[in-house]
């Protein structure tokens, strides 16, 4: 568990390089999902090859259009700096029993 800020970023590399993490969250706040430490993080997880989950948090800052921007945006940097094929939304509790049958595989 390390902070999105960039003085943690040394925290952050430690910890992931001294452990094997078998997944790892990204938590986003919806109302600020394009960042530079969003970008970071996203790639670090790419390069030791650690899978992730994305949690975006403070959707309730947002209207309905704004929520969307952000999901796409997060499901368009999951493809380029992850080249994960697709980000999948989770609305139900069915989503959660598929997804974790198929953490790890991209």
């Amino acid at each position: 568990d390390v902070g999105g800020s960039k003085k943690y970023l040394r925290t952050l590399l430690q910890g992931l390089s001294s452990t094997r993490p078998d997944y790892g969250m990204l938590c986003i706040g919806a109302d600020k999902v394009d960042t530079e430490t969003t970008h970071d993080h996203f790639k670090l997880a790419k390069a030791l090859d650690i899978p992730i989950f994305i949690i975006l948090t403070k959707t309730d800052l947002l209207s309905e259009d704004q929520l969307t921007h952000a999901i796409n945006k997060v499901q368009q940097f999951a493809q380029t700096d992850m080249n994960m094929r697709a980000a999948r939304v989770i609305s139900e509790m069915e989503d959660i029993v598929e997804c974790t049958k198929n953490i790890g595989r991209n």
